[in-house]
């Protein structure tokens, strides 16, 4: 006897031309899940650092899907957002610019399993977490380890 065909499987040989909608849908569904918990982790790391830091100034705002954190002191402002159609997150620098990263396991490089909070920029060949601790080091004098936060934070 033959196993049953999930419904899915019979919507996809029966109309392929509904299956792509289908998987879009459940692609977008997944990297909106992912890029929000990377901008959480983002939102904790950054907050915790600013607060062992003692940075006069420095302010951290998830709001609608944008991650703003202003250094304070003139040091400058990231931005992080969510870029869905792309399936990408988002940042500008305001040491290195603007920079796109893909989720790890969307460009192969994935590293240890489970490895939630791993984006990279393929342009430039760099990991987000690791761009982000030289960049706030060399800005605020300070190493922030944000992965290590990100990760002890839980989210």
């Amino acid at each position: 006897p033959q196993a049953p065909v999930p419904p899915l499987l019979r919507v996809h040989a029966q109309h392929p031309r509904l299956w792509a909608p289908l998987c879009t849908v459940a692609l977008e569904n997944e990297f909106h899940a992912r890029a929000d918990r990377l901008l959480l982790a983002l939102q904790e790391a950054f907050e915790t650092y600013g607060e062992d830091s003692g940075l006069e100034g420095f302010d951290v705002r998830l709001e609608e899907g944008v991650l703003t954190v202003v250094l304070g002191s003139g040091r400058g402002v990231y931005v992080f957002n969510k870029q869905a159609p792309n399936r990408q997150v988002w940042l500008s620098s305001p040491k290195s610019g603007p920079a796109r990263f893909d989720a790890a396991e969307e460009t192969g490089e994935a590293g240890e399993a489970g490895e939630e909070h791993r984006w990279l920029n393929r342009r430039q060949g760099c990991e987000l977490f690791a761009l982000l601790d030289e960049e706030l080091h060399a800005l605020c004098g300070v190493a922030p380890n944000l992965l290590e936060r990100a990760r002890a934070a839980h989210v």
